[in-house]
């Protein structure tokens, strides 16, 4: 086992500080700089030391984070093999949203863009996903009134 460069502790397996407190510490102490638009905690660090609430927190027009859940059949997605009973964690993923008009969302996630309805929250397209997921409820709800808010040429 290898010590925490932040408090000496023994890190994990294949982990280079004890925890994610640790590693955010770190990059602060190091000069990197908190951006948290929407006063969510940290989720992301990235090698410049810079520390946003979400993955593509940096993008340009990134607005807030939305969830994305898998809806399909679980044992279709795995194709026969034994569906993972230890983590479920794959089911659920945050995208930065980056766009939204009456009709769409656009989203961000892992350097692949989607696109997801605004009236139902399923899928619509793009480089990351399929039709197996499904934007919820109370995010598609969040970019209704984001839009609205911020539409141009309201009254």
């Amino acid at each position: 086992m290898t010590k925490c460069p932040g408090c000496d502790k023994e890190c994990p397996k294949y982990q280079t500080n004890c925890s994610w407190e640790c590693a955010i510490k770190l990059a602060k102490e190091a000069g990197g700089e908190v951006h948290c638009p929407n006063g969510l905690p940290i989720g992301c660090i990235h090698a410049d030391g810079n520390m946003y609430e979400i993955e593509h927190g940096d993008h340009p027009y990134y607005k807030f984070p939305v969830t994305i859940n898998f809806i399909g059949d679980r044992a279709a997605r795995f194709k026969g093999k034994e569906i993972p009973k230890w983590d479920d964690s794959w089911t659920t993923e945050y995208h930065a949203l980056i766009y939204v008009d009456e009709a769409i969302a656009a989203t961000l996630y892992e350097c692949n863009s989607a696109m997801w309805s605004l009236r139902t929250g399923e899928y619509l397209g793009g480089k990351y996903s399929d039709k197996d997921w499904s934007m919820d409820e109370p995010s598609r709800l969040k970019a209704i009134e984001y839009y609205e808010a911020n539409k141009v040429g309201k009254s």
